[in-house]
Order: structure tokens, then sequence, then C-alpha cells
């Protein structure tokens, strides 16, 4: 059975606990499944600070914005060629989140369910053998972060993990000054692809959480978000913290479709003292 938040919504944060939750929002408004999402974490007594370049509307009660530019500059914003997604820029944002010490991120479609514990180390399996960043904490000096730091440092970066002939490819256009820049990279490559990779090549997948408490409900599976037959206790167990709603995914199958105030993401909604939203 799961039970939101804590007893006293919004009491300070103790030392049991992520004291600060960081998230980034590239664009002019939130929608309410992310005004939720942040909201949440706020009712589990976290602290929530979302970084954004233009302070967007709908902002949550609670919830704290700052500045960006103070980590990235706003030029160093990137995004999707395939789809124009932001989230190619929230993949290396987060990084630098990470390298200065400011605590714990988590995607702006992140469902905080209960407080996350204090821990070093905070991320999660999304499949058996693949993990997500969506919600991701890594040791300012650690090997992990260290060598995922590269990506932020150069535009053309070349993932090692692509086969050797892409390697190959990429290396001599590269060389001849032709390099291949990182927004050609398809969706995932520098999301859990490289999370994965760089947390197997540093031994740290033994820090990893099991499918359930961050990713309960896989992107092949947003329908069950939306059913207004299913509750919020069946589409996670005792040990769920948070439901990553997988936003593009949703979106796609929403299509404008209205969501039921009985189905999980209605009662999300409604935990947050938010509106029933229209669609997506």
């Amino acid at each position: 059975m799961i039970s939101m938040g804590r007893e006293h919504p919004e009491a300070r944060p103790d030392d049991a606990i992520e004291p600060v939750v960081n998230a980034v929002w590239i664009g002019a408004s939130l929608d309410d499944l992310h005004a939720a999402c942040l909201r949440s974490f706020v009712l589990a007594g976290h602290r929530m600070v979302l970084h954004c370049y233009d302070i967007p509307r709908n902002i949550p009660p609670g919830v704290e914005t700052v500045d960006a530019s103070k980590l990235m500059s706003r030029d160093r914003i990137v995004y999707y060629k395939s789809n124009g997604s932001p989230s190619l820029f929230s993949n290396l944002y987060r990084l630098k989140i990470l390298e200065a010490g400011l605590g714990l991120y988590v995607d702006c479609d992140v469902f905080c369910i209960r407080p996350i514990p204090k821990q070093d180390y905070i991320f999660g399996y999304q499949t058996s053998d693949e993990l997500n960043g969506a919600v991701l904490k890594l040791p300012a000096g650690s090997k992990t972060l260290s060598e995922m730091l590269k990506i932020t440092e150069d535009p053309y970066y070349i993932l090692p993990w692509l086969n050797r002939s892409k390697v190959r490819r990429h290396r001599i256009r590269k060389l001849i000054g032709l390099p291949i820049h990182i927004s050609n990279y398809g969706w995932g490559k520098l999301g859990p692809e490289a999370i994965t990779y760089f947390a197997r090549e540093a031994g740290t997948l033994h820090h990893a959480a099991p499918i359930d408490v961050f990713y309960p409900v896989s992107h092949h599976q947003v329908a069950l978000l939306v059913d207004p037959h299913l509750s919020l206790a069946d589409i996670g167990t005792p040990r769920t913290l948070c439901i990553h709603l997988f936003d593009h995914a949703l979106s796609r199958w929403m299509k404008g479709r209205a969501i039921p105030a009985s189905s999980p993401i209605g009662q999300m909604l409604e935990h947050c003292g938010l509106p029933q939203a229209a669609g997506m």
C-alpha cells in the first residue's frame, strides 16, 4: 500500500532525508503535472529548488527558484536535433548540479511518494540491466561523475560504448574538423545509456536501487498512470519512493485526453492541491 508524503506536510527536512532536491526547467510555464511533481517533494519534507533561466508560470507553493546561469550559461542550452527536446540539456545540467555538491537531482516528471533517505549515491534501475538518471545523486569527486562530466566539457564528445565502426567514424570526423555534435545522438544516449555505462565502468552499480524504488512503471506502461480503475497503490510497492512519469511517452499516449480523477495521476494532482489537468 502506498501512502504519500509526511504526516506533517512541508515540515522542515531532517537529517535522515535528502535536505535539498534540485530540478531544472526550460520553458515559459510549468503544466499542472510537472507542478504537482515539484510540489510532491515539498510535501514530503524536502527543500525543492528549481533551476531556471526565466522564472516559469505556475510554480507551486514551497518551490524555490535559482538562476541556472550560475552553473551553465544560457548560450549552452542545447536541444536534440531529432525532436527539439531540451532533455538533452537537462542530461548535462544535472551533472553540474552534482559537481557543485548541491544535492539530489530529479527530473520534473518525477513524483515523490515518500521522503528520500539521505545517501551518497542515489540512482536506480529502470529495467533489469539499465539504469535511469531521472533521480540522481553522485559524490562530487566520484569516478562515475568525473567521467560523465567530460560530456559537459566537449560538445563533440564521442560516446565510448558505441560500436567500433561508429567510434571510428566519429574520430575521423573530429580529426578532419567535421565533428559530430552531441545533439545528433539519439534519445537516451546521454541519459540511461550514459549513467549505466559509467556506473558499470566505475564499479558503482551495486549502489543502484531496485526497479520498483524509482521506476515501478516503465515507459511502455504509461497508460497505467491514467487508468481510472487503478490507484497509486496498484502501481507501486512498499519500497517505492518516487514514480517517474516518462512525460515524453505519456504525452504521446494522452494526445490531449483528460486525466481521470480516479487514476493514479489524478490522485497525484489531488494530493498536491492542483486542479485536474485537461490533458497533456
